[in-house]
């Protein structure tokens, strides 16, 4: 009888408890959840990353960086710390916007990169009919058809991930030629016109 009375005790006190119980050990969870997020958010690593797109040429400023918290592992001599300046330096390999910034893709030295504008005159149906300034191209060449004369050139690609720096829209709406503005290093321009001369330039859309 004593047992069965001690029994009903404790199930009384459970019941009245039960719900304590049960909001305490919430508390428990949510108070190791908070202290496991300290502890990952500590491991992390302050780093730059692109605020914006980054093209090869471009000098970056401070509107160009914003800094973020990431967790790097084996990698992460491979990215720049947001405590070491680096306005003032040159990319050297184009960087999307979001991207962190690799140390790889900057140069410190003054003129690392020597950039041109480089024009060229594309047909209207060869290049997209809503590509826009800042937008990145492949550029082709193909052969110009000739009749008689057995053509010895080949399709190729001659440049790739070029930033478009402007578009001549008024000739594009006049149906001929269209003037398009390409920036690109300049010991790749000579090969550009070398490789383009007696062809026909077709930009396509970066697929990077």
């Amino acid at each position: 009888m004593k047992n069965m009375k001690n029994m009903s005790d404790f199930t009384t006190f459970y019941q009245r408890n039960s719900r304590a119980a049960f909001a305490l050990g919430l508390i428990a969870i949510s108070i190791l959840s908070a202290l496991f997020i300290v502890h990952q958010s500590n491991r992390s690593s302050l780093v730059w990353a692109a605020q914006s797109e980054l093209p090869v040429g471009e000098v970056i400023s401070q509107s160009s960086l914003r800094a973020i918290h990431v967790r790097l592992l084996e990698n992460g001599k491979s990215y720049i710390s947001a405590q070491e300046p680096i306005i003032g330096s040159t990319v050297t390999k184009a960087i999307s916007a979001g991207d962190l910034i690799p140390a790889r893709s900057l140069s410190r030295t003054p003129g690392a990169i020597d950039i041109r504008s480089v024009p060229l005159q594309v047909a209207t149906n060869d290049l997209p009919m809503d590509l826009a300034a800042g937008e990145r191209v492949d550029i082709y060449s193909l052969p110009l058809q000739s009749s008689g004369i057995q053509n010895t050139f080949q399709i190729a690609q001659v440049a790739e991930d070029l930033v478009v720096e402007s578009i001549d829209s008024k000739a594009r709406a006049l149906g001929g030629a269209t003037g398009v503005l390409v920036r690109m290093a300049n010991e790749e321009v000579i090969t550009l016109f070398a490789q383009t001369a007696r062809s026909r330039i077709v930009l396509v859309r970066s697929a990077r």
